[in-house]
């Protein structure tokens, strides 16, 4: 089950690169990419129904963004840990099925914004004296 995890993946995939045009969506690839998670645990992390997460690691593992790291028993039960693929995810542009920069740009732009301002922040206070 244990397969070697990356640090970077070319998505590679229409389908993949869709997943990731949502940043909603990649809400739900984030506690496997924290580290190893059972379904449970990454329901309990992001505050949604064990049902609904059921549904989200069968896309994860569809669109191998997630694996199964080991099978655990835990009482009766037999528990699936999981683990993303790799650390970080790279969607070239070409693959999005979004028209235009522009598009793409609205599709994210509260995320954009608020990286924006991180950004604007880090580098005022790192040349703060030449401001």
């Amino acid at each position: 089950m244990k397969k070697p995890r990356a640090t970077e993946k070319l998505i590679d995939n229409l389908e993949a690169a869709k997943f990731f045009t949502h940043a909603i969506n990649a809400d739900h690839l984030t506690p496997f990419v924290a580290g190893e998670k059972s379904l449970a645990e990454a329901a309990q992390e992001l505050g949604i129904s064990k049902t609904r997460m059921n549904y989200w690691v069968n896309k994860l593992l569809e669109l191998d963004l997630i694996y199964t790291v080991r099978v655990e028993k835990r009482g009766r039960h037999r528990v699936s840990v999981y683990h993303a693929t790799a650390d970080v995810f790279i969607v070239p542009l070409e693959l999005l099925p979004i028209e235009s920069d522009e598009a793409i740009l609205d599709a994210n732009m509260a995320e954009f914004e608020k990286t924006s301002r991180r950004s604007l922040i880090h580098t005022a206070r790192k040349n703060a004296e030449g401001w």
